[in-house]
């Protein structure tokens, strides 16, 4: 005679405070799951950046507006470009009414400035190979969680 599990469960006596409570306990690491998978939304964030000028120059320091003007090219909505520097610094640019249309510009050598305002922090700041390698290892563990508290839970 085959049972469904309902008919199994009515016959040992239906749904008692044995099986809430584990439900109950079961819900707690559920939910903290649901944290750690948000997690990476804060810790590796993309905060608004540029690139740092170049070290060679020492006209200005690198922190004051027309170091930045001179060495970072303007996106269109006039936001520093995050991923492209001049070659070599245009003062030509912090005169009011001049444009360089020809200045040639590189990828950023010597690492970005960030902007601490709303993250003072992320693994993006520190070392921008940690955010994948973060995520990666994360989906690993819980692959082989997975895998090892499945078979467990099987027996």
């Amino acid at each position: 005679m085959v049972m469904a599990f309902t008919d199994l469960l009515d016959a040992l006596g239906g749904v008692g405070r044995f099986q809430l409570l584990h439900t109950a306990l079961l819900l707690l690491p559920c939910s903290l799951l649901a944290c750690h998978n948000f997690l990476q939304n804060f810790t590796a964030a993309v905060p608004p950046h540029h690139c740092r000028g170049p070290a060679n120059h020492t006209e200005a320091t690198n922190d004051s507006e027309n170091w930045l003007m001179a060495t970072v090219p303007l996106d269109q909505l006039g936001a520093p470009e995050p991923c492209r520097r001049f070659t070599k610094p245009q003062w030509a640019l912090l005169s009011p009414n001049s444009s360089l249309p020809g200045a040639v510009t590189e990828g950023c050598k010597d690492g970005w400035v960030y902007n601490r305002s709303v993250f003072p922090s992320t693994i993006v700041m520190e070392a921008r190979t940690l955010r994948d390698l973060a995520q990666s290892v994360y989906m690993a563990g819980v692959l082989v969680g997975a895998a090892v508290f499945g078979s467990l839970a099987d027996r």
